[in-house]
């Protein structure tokens, strides 16, 4: 059974698991609020790995939980998100920006 995205980032954060960062990642800004920059600063620096690797691990686990969740609720409302997600994935290209090693 493959590990979960939250039992490979406790592997990070334990400093018994080390990942590589491969694919096409997208700039998207946002503002954090204060109390989860506080958190996420204190994982990236304990860490020593860039903020976008930590944030892009952190937005993956909550994805899969809420896609969890998804699975176990209203068949139409599962259906207009994936479909929501299709029509992101068929209009996106990537223009070069986002690289996580330039954080």
């Amino acid at each position: 059974m493959e590990p979960t995205n939250l039992q490979v980032f406790m592997g990070e954060v334990n400093k018994t698991a080390k990942t590589e960062t491969i694919g096409v990642y997208h700039q998207v800004p946002f503002r954090m609020s204060t109390w989860n920059f506080e958190r996420l600063e204190g994982l990236r620096n304990y860490m020593s790995e860039p903020r976008n690797k930590v944030l892009n691990s952190l937005i993956e686990i909550a994805l899969d939980q809420v896609f969890s969740e998804l699975e176990k609720g209203d068949e139409n409302i599962k259906n207009a998100i994936l479909s929501e997600c299709a029509k992101v994935n068929a209009i996106q290209k990537h223009d070069g920006s986002g690289d996580l090693d330039n954080d």
